[in-house]
């Protein structure tokens, strides 16, 4: 009598597991090292709109408070301070990433908005990380700023 031996496969053989985990390690890493510049770019990209949500923040409450508000930049510890005038308390205090290198070139330092609005010095200032320049511009009259890539 022969017996048929009937053999039933319920997995995967081991060769079968390691490529697949060796095609998806690759996927990996091919998609990580193509991301990296995003990341970079969008650091200093994130920082300005914080920063840009952060003055208009100081000027509304310049305008609502019908008090003068002012920003102080400390490039040297990283951070930015707003301050409101008359006392001695922080109204806002933020720190940035190290690698963000801000020149604060002809902005007022500090910048002043008062009950109207309005800064008190025209200026501009460029933030980089890495190969990522923006300028940010503050100007007179309603008190906007705006910012661009250089």
């Amino acid at each position: 009598m022969n017996q048929q031996i009937v053999r039933e496969e319920n997995g995967f053989t081991f060769l079968e597991t390691l490529l697949v985990l060796l095609i998806t390690l690759i996927l990996i890493s091919i998609s990580s090292v193509t991301l990296l510049p995003l990341s970079a770019s969008r650091k200093a990209e994130q920082f300005v709109e914080q920063f840009r949500q952060d003055i208009a923040f100081m000027q509304q409450a310049a305008i609502s408070n019908n008090s003068r508000y002012s920003l102080r930049m400390y490039t040297t510890d990283h951070k930015y301070v707003i301050t409101k005038s008359g006392e001695v308390g922080i109204v806002l205090s933020r720190s940035y990433d190290p690698a963000i290198s801000i020149d604060i070139h002809t902005m007022p330092n500090p910048l002043i908005y008062g009950q109207d609005g309005n800064i008190n010095k025209a200026g501009s200032m460029y933030v980089q990380h890495q190969e990522v320049t923006y300028r940010v511009v503050f100007q007179l009259g309603r008190g906007r700023m705006y910012y661009h890539e250089e």
